[in-house]
């Protein structure tokens, strides 16, 4: 009877203490100094929301848009400010959306309504409450993340795979850090290796794709 009590007291223990643990902390985006691309996809992985248009632009060619907000938030409670550069976004829905590197970003007050614009060369017109989101599959924006720490890993696998990414959507764009190495995770059942990666080599920016290396 003192055994059993003591079983059931180890169980409503264990429960209590998992119970604690919050949420977030289950389903991190970063694990070992490793992030998953698809974890900072926003406006692709439905866990985490686009950006959205609070003022768009009337007319096509190098023009600047205003989100209503510049922070989206992970699926792990992180709060990001995905805007850079070297991170290209996709702009709009259906046959109007494009995917757009932009020249100039300002967005040093994330939380403030209307605060934060894109500047980039826009073949379409977008108007307010057209989404925003990550024209990488969130791939750059996990490379400026780990770059920002002191680098790390960034793999992109089977989901990012599967929500639309591809190798060939870095085609002619170089952007990226030296202390960030990327890792193909797709898996074989698309004609890659599992493991290997993409580093940059000259010291600077890489070049995706490029010539794999192996990570071992």
């Amino acid at each position: 009877m003192k055994t059993r009590k003591s079983l059931t007291g180890l169980v409503v223990l264990a429960l209590s203490v998992f119970l604690a643990v919050p949420a977030f902390a289950q389903n991190r985006t970063s694990f070992a100094g490793l992030k998953n691309a698809f974890d900072f996809a926003y406006g692709v992985n439905p866990n985490v929301s686009p950006l959205v248009i609070g003022i768009g632009n009337t007319a096509t060619g190098s023009q600047t848009i205003t989100l209503q907000f510049g922070n989206v938030t992970l699926s792990d409670g992180t709060v990001l400010m995905p805007l850079a550069t070297t991170a290209p976004i996709t702009v709009g829905l259906g046959s109007n959306a494009e995917t757009v590197t932009p020249s100039a970003v300002s967005c040093s007050t994330p939380t403030v309504y209307n605060s934060c614009t894109v500047t980039a060369t826009f073949a379409n017109t977008h108007g307010q409450g057209e989404p925003v989101s990550s024209g990488t599959f969130g791939v750059a924006e996990a490379v400026n993340a780990a770059h920002a720490i002191g680098g790390g890993l960034v793999a992109f696998d089977a989901k990012w795979a599967a929500a639309g990414g591809a190798t060939t959507q870095f085609a002619s764009k170089t952007y990226g850090w030296a202390n960030v190495t990327l890792l193909d995770w797709r898996g074989t059942g698309n004609g890659t290796t599992l493991g290997v990666s993409w580093r940059a080599s000259n010291g600077g920016a890489y070049a995706i794709p490029g010539t794999p290396v192996p990570l071992y």
